[in-house]
């Protein structure tokens, strides 16, 4: 991919609620729960708020796409340690934390909330990264062994925004169409679809899942969604700073392109396309 060559496709009102940087490891056996306050006193101030999460599964892409990707499981002589929230004051960038696992958010919280665009992801990842790094080599321990990462990003559309009913989602995602009027059945109530594509620069895969439901925060209103969820998930070549950074470059520009690819271009220009 060539970013030069090809601009990356740009939107100004785009419908992402959340974007995610995640980088996994092999498990730092050694991080305990003190060790985790004592990380969180060296960010506190961007993130002073915590709260405590079930853990993310480890997870491995594997060659064969019909095998799901491998989700390791180990018994422990220590007892498992949870995932760690560290939030910012208005709740819309948070750092996660466990054993095998820092990842970056941006969430959307209100509804006038703006995605900060990829290069303040970047500089958000950067610098928890650089923190964390930082902190296991002033433990004395050695550095993580970087095993996966992921890129995920969250897309919510609504009902009324270019489609009404779910047999419409192909004026969304052309490629799930309802056949309409030539079909025995009735129209769908709900529907879902799932993709894998291979993509040899991320060492890895784009996961793309497609799902009909209701918004959490308006249930009591009916609010249908379209969520589109995409994940970039591989392992880069290099596993230092520069390597992960050129990695995320990579998933970003697979995860944009993806989401160009598997919608309309009503709906390009709904969400105002640039380029």
């Amino acid at each position: 991919m060539n970013e030069t060559a090809r601009p990356v496709p740009s939107y100004r009102k785009p419908p992402i609620i959340e974007a995610v940087w995640s980088v996994q490891c092999s498990e730092l056996v050694w991080l305990l729960p003190p060790h985790i306050g004592l990380f969180w006193s060296r960010i506190r101030d961007q993130f002073a708020a915590c709260q405590e999460q079930p853990p993310i599964a480890h997870v491995t892409e594997t060659e064969d796409v019909f095998r799901p990707p491998v989700e390791h499981a180990e018994l422990l002589s220590i007892p498992p340690l949870t995932r760690q929230w560290f939030m910012s004051a208005s709740g819309n960038e948070l750092i996660q934390l466990q054993r095998d696992r820092i990842c970056c958010n941006w969430r959307k919280v209100k509804p006038e909330d703006v995605y900060p665009r990829y290069e303040h992801m970047r500089q958000l990842f950067c610098q928890a990264w650089d923190t964390f790094c930082s902190f296991v080599q002033e433990q004395g321990q050695a550095p993580p062994v970087v095993d996966q990462c992921e890129m995920t990003y969250i897309n919510h559309i609504d009902q009324g925004q270019g489609w009404d009913s779910v047999a419409q989602v192909g004026q969304v995602f052309p490629t799930v169409t309802w056949v309409g009027q030539r079909a025995f059945l009735p129209s769908p109530r709900t529907i879902g679809a799932r993709f894998a594509f291979d993509v040899p620069e991320l060492r890895g895969r784009l996961h793309v899942s497609l799902r009909h439901g209701l918004r959490k925060e308006e249930a009591s209103e009916r609010q249908e969604v379209l969520l589109l969820e995409l994940t970039a998930r591989g392992l880069p070549v290099q596993t230092d700073s520069a390597g992960l950074l050129s990695w995320y470059a990579v998933a970003r520009e697979t995860i944009v392109r993806g989401f160009t690819d598997l919608t309309t271009s009503t709906m390009h220009k709904l969400w105002e396309r640039e380029r």
